[in-house]
């Protein structure tokens, strides 16, 4: 996996930026590292202290037709209480045609202009919990699978938000895949990122496969990000392991 640091993200950010963004850019680049899921969950739970969120879940999400989510991880640093393990029903509609993370009152925007909320007792509980913060939707080969929320109320710029994208993706494949949830089905690649899996399937190496294909090899890490997002890999040798379980590869 490639490793990701400051020289790859921004030439110039705030003093406070990087303090708050260096553990999660150090989750980002070790996780492969990361020997297990409870290691995971720590290290991510060290990253977002430095933000003060009050709360995190990280929810799988029933397929289209169905109803219900499944909490694979989550916590309130405030008081010992679990968090809400639903989301507000705003909240979720826009989950399912959102391209990236948003604020949570920006989804209730609409809510709060109506004479008085819709919905059952949780919903209006969902709602008092879920009331600030971020959510970031997780997409797979199958679709919209899952999303980290994020409860509280401090903001985060266009670069935090951003990673935290990259971090909803990497908790949702590692602790589905603890959850015995790891196979997906239904993949369709296109035609260069199968000659990516087949070159990776050869044992070449990030710069011998942009030798083959003509590419840099930042954009042949650009499509094995994808690929390993699509898999719901957790690095690259799971990633073959998958391909050919799924007989993707010969």
């Amino acid at each position: 996996m490639t490793r990701v640091g400051w020289s790859s993200l921004a030439p110039s950010v705030s003093r406070k930026t990087k303090v708050r963004t260096e553990p999660i850019i150090r989750l980002l680049g070790a996780a492969d590292e990361t020997s297990t899921s409870e290691d995971l969950i720590e290290d991510f739970e060290a990253a977002i202290a430095l933000y003060r969120f009050e709360s995190y879940l990280l929810l799988r999400h029933a397929g289209a037709g169905e109803d219900g989510a499944v909490a694979l991880a989550g916590k309130c640093f405030m008081t010992p209480v679990a968090p809400a393990a639903r989301l507000p029903d705003p909240v979720l509609q826009h989950l399912r045609t959102a391209r990236g993370g948003f604020r949570i009152r920006d989804a209730l925007s609409g809510l709060k202009r109506a004479r008085k909320p819709r919905g059952d007792a949780a919903s209006a509980a969902s709602i008092a919990r879920w009331s600030e913060g971020y959510v970031f939707p997780v997409h797979t080969g199958r679709g919209f699978a899952g999303s980290l929320a994020l409860g509280g109320t401090p903001a985060l710029n266009q670069l935090e938000v951003a990673l935290f994208e990259a971090a909803a993706r990497l908790l949702f494949r590692r602790l589905s895949d603890a959850d015995g949830d790891s196979e997906p089905s239904a993949i369709t690649l296109t035609r260069r990122e199968s000659e990516v899996l087949d070159c990776l399937s050869a044992g070449l190496t990030s710069n011998e496969i942009g030798k083959v294909m003509k590419i840099s090899t930042h954009t042949v890490d650009w499509y094995m990000n994808g690929l390993q997002d699509k898999f719901e890999a957790r690095n690259r040798h799971h990633l073959v392991a998958l391909a050919f379980r799924l007989g993707m590869i010969g």
